[in-house]
């Protein structure tokens, strides 16, 4: 302290002893305030604390970290009681749960406060979607990119963040310590290395080991390599335990078009891209395979469809049902959307032209492209009368069975007219055939650049707009056969 004292002021620095602490056992305090002038703070070594992270021992640790957890669930139970469901699932999802502890799960490993957090979350949840049980809890902690719903939990990663978070302090070791071999070994180490979430799957055990040999490399990204791998597993298991019917919808529910209503972003020429309460509820449930429609008492009938009134109602037949004009209004408000945006990425676009030889129309045409583009866009149901095992065998599989027939209606007629003919399907889960992924893609890069606005961002906010009004116009579609009839 003397020498800053004595040489900061050259540099413009200046000491304030009243800031100061000075860490040591409480039997030495009042020796070593004295010998620092009396005006530091002295704070004992089993509970200090470092830019906010518990540095003590164990028991002042795992204190800490409750008294982190108290805050975490306080901020999440009242951000459960707002009104908005839609705000208040991505305050859950960015704000919450995870996000208020992976600073924690890095400088401490795993605790049992992280399990309050996680239970806090998910109660949270439920509170937004009534029904949702323990059967439910895998889909919701996965990744959207791996069709959970994205609130993902503390307590599984907290070992796998601890090590990453280890390994890339040593890298700095040798810039801060004298000697830094002779640091006893960390016993949380040990523990995060051969806690239960590494040694249950085999690949990631073998990983970790890889790693914790080798050591960390400046900005290497493990922790995310690592998580990834858990995030498989994790998929994995929970994939292995649904019928083949729900396992076509996760898989649809895996591609990323099919998740991005639920990422908002308003845009000036667009109806605002926040769900209703009513819209939020029934789309959550159909991406987790809740029931939609309330079975009838025994003995009674099951309800008919409100639109055609010939079948007994479901959420599949819902969705896929051509009567009432409202099926017709979503694919003319996709094709309209399409339309807009191609016009503003000065692509040249018709409605409902005919191009084709025989006569037949296409929904869009574009005139601008290298060669003229005949766009049909449709809605397909997963297990539209197939097998449930073709819809679970990959993303988008039903969109690419749709587009098949498709093409084997309009292909002939487009190539007789030398025009490029592509299929843009979504399933009912939003999930796009291969044809329709590139050609948003293609677009999106169109209309990025009149705004010079790059690819990396201008296909996710296009990919967000189509996927707004699809899913929009699916929730009024089940909304529609909700009421009783």
């Amino acid at each position: 302290m003397d020498g800053i004292r004595r040489l900061g002021p050259a540099f413009g620095i200046e000491l304030n002893p009243a800031k100061c602490e000075l860490i040591g056992a409480p039997s030495e305090h009042a020796a070593t305030a004295a010998a620092f002038g009396g005006t530091c703070k002295s704070v004992d070594w089993a509970s200090w604390t470092l830019l906010g992270t518990p540095c003590g021992d164990d028991a002042s640790v795992s204190a800490f970290l409750q008294r982190v957890a108290d805050n975490a669930c306080r901020k999440t139970r009242l951000v459960a009681s707002l009104p908005d469901k839609h705000v208040t699932y991505a305050l859950l999802r960015y704000c919450c749960g995870f996000s208020l502890g992976v600073y924690y799960m890095r400088a401490c490993g795993a605790d049992k406060a992280f399990d309050r957090i996680d239970e806090s979350t998910f109660a949270a949840f439920a509170t937004l979607i009534p029904g949702v049980t323990e059967l439910n809890r895998a889909q919701i902690g996965l990744p959207t990119s791996l069709g959970g719903i994205g609130l993902r939990p503390l307590s599984p990663y907290a070992p796998l963040a601890y090590i990453a978070a280890c390994k890339q302090a040593e890298i700095s070791f040798p810039h801060l310590l004298t000697s830094p071999s002779s640091l006893p070994a960390d016993p949380k180490l040990s523990v995060a290395a051969n806690s239960p979430t590494v040694i249950s799957s085999p690949a990631l055990s073998v990983s970790v080991t890889e790693y914790l040999r080798t050591g960390a490399t400046s900005g290497d990204r493990m922790q995310r390599e690592l998580s990834k791998m858990l995030d498989a597993e994790l998929a994995k298991a929970w994939f292995l335990t649904l019928s083949t019917e729900d396992q076509a919808r996760a898989m649809s529910c895996t591609m990323p078009t099919s998740y991005c209503w639920a990422l908002p972003r308003p845009f000036e020429d667009e109806v605002e891209s926040w769900m209703t309460a009513a819209q939020f509820l029934v789309l959550m449930r159909h991406r987790l395979g809740l029931l939609i429609y309330a079975e009838p008492d025994d003995g009674e009938p099951r309800r008919l469809c409100r639109l055609c009134g010939k079948v007994a109602i479901d959420a599949r037949h819902a969705l896929i049902c051509l009567s009432g004009g409202l099926r017709t209004a979503l694919h003319n408000d996709l094709r309209d959307l399409l339309y807009r945006i191609g016009s503003t990425a000065m692509l040249g676009p018709r409605r409902e032209e005919q191009c084709f030889v025989g006569g037949m129309r296409a929904d869009v045409v574009f005139t601008n492209a290298r060669r003229v583009m005949a766009i049909d866009v449709a809605i397909t149901g997963v297990d539209s009368g197939r097998e449930y095992a073709v819809d679970a065998s990959k993303p988008g599989a039903a969109s690419d069975m749709y587009a098949r027939k498709k093409f084997t209606t309009y292909g002939a007629a487009a190539a007789a007219a030398g025009v490029d003919f592509v299929p843009l399907v979504f399933d009912t889960f939003g999930a796009l055939n291969v044809e329709g992924v590139k050609l948003l893609r293609f677009v999106a890069r169109a209309w990025g650049y009149q705004f010079d606005i790059v690819p990396a961002r201008s296909v996710p906010l296009i990919n967000q707009r189509f996927s707004a009004v699809l899913n929009r116009g699916l929730a009024q579609l089940l909304i529609a056969n909700a009421a009783s009839g």
